[in-house]
C-alpha cells in the first residue's frame, strides 16, 4: 500500500511538473496600428528678458559731455570714469562712444570733418586710473557746428581681452576669443553683449 501510495505521488508530480514547464508563451501578435498625432497646443508665453550684458561687460550711461559746444580753447578734456582697476586697464577691451544730438553714434579716436571744422575725439586712460575723453580742435571755429559735436558719450569694458596695440591717445585695439571687438560697430556691440540702449 504504500509502494503504490508512494507511486501514485510520483506519477501526479511528474504530470504537474510536466504540465507547469511544457507551457509557454505564444508569440506576440502584430503591432496594431498607430494613433494619429492629437492637436498641436497653444504657444507658451515668452520668458522674462535676462540680464543685460554677458561675461562681465561693464558698461555706462550714456553721459552728458561737459565741454560746450563753444569749446573754451582748442583742446579739451573730462573724465568719463574714475578708479579704473588695473585689470581692466592692463587687459581689457576699453570702447568709448560718442554720439551727436541727432543720435549719430562714432567710435572714439574718430575725426568728424564737416567744414569748416575739424574735430579730432579721443580717449585715455591716465596714471590716476580715470577714462577720459579728450576734443581737440584741428580746424575751423570753436563754435562746433551740431554734426561736428559730440553731445554725449558712454564706455562699454570687455574684461579678458589682449592688447594688440595703443596709441598717445589711449585708443586699444584688442582681441578677446579671437574676436577684434574694435573692429565691431557700436550695433554690433550693443548686440553681442545685450547692451540696452
Amino acid at each position: 500500500m504504500n509502494v503504490k501510495s508512494n507511486l501514485v505521488t510520483l506519477i501526479v508530480m511528474v504530470i504537474v511538473s510536466v504540465s507547469i514547464f511544457s507551457c509557454s508563451d505564444g508569440e506576440d501578435g502584430a503591432i496594431g496600428p498607430t494613433g494619429a498625432d492629437g492637436a498641436i497646443g497653444p504657444t507658451g508665453a515668452d520668458g522674462e528678458q535676462g540680464e543685460p550684458g554677458t561675461a562681465n561687460v561693464i558698461y555706462s550711461d550714456w553721459i552728458a559731455s561737459e565741454i560746450p559746444q563753444t569749446m573754451p580753447s582748442s583742446s579739451e578734456n573730462f573724465p568719463i570714469a574714475e578708479n579704473i582697476e588695473d585689470d581692466i586697464i592692463d587687459s581689457a577691451v576699453i570702447l568709448v562712444y560718442g554720439r551727436t544730438a541727432s543720435g549719430a553714434v562714432w567710435a572714439l579716436p574718430t575725426i568728424l570733418d564737416f567744414f569748416p571744422n575739424q574735430v579730432n575725439y579721443s580717449f585715455a586712460v591716465g596714471s590716476n586710473k580715470e577714462l577720459t575723453v579728450v576734443v581737440s580742435l584741428v580746424s575751423g571755429s570753436l563754435d562746433l557746428p551740431n554734426n561736428a559735436y559730440l553731445t554725449d558719450y558712454r564706455y562699454v569694458l570687455i574684461p579678458g581681452g589682449q592688447l594688440m596695440g595703443g596709441g598717445a591717445s589711449g585708443s586699444k585695439s584688442a582681441k578677446n576669443k579671437n574676436v577684434d571687438y574694435s573692429k565691431m560697430s557700436y550695433e554690433e556691440i550693443t548686440t553681442q553683449f545685450n547692451i540696452p540702449e
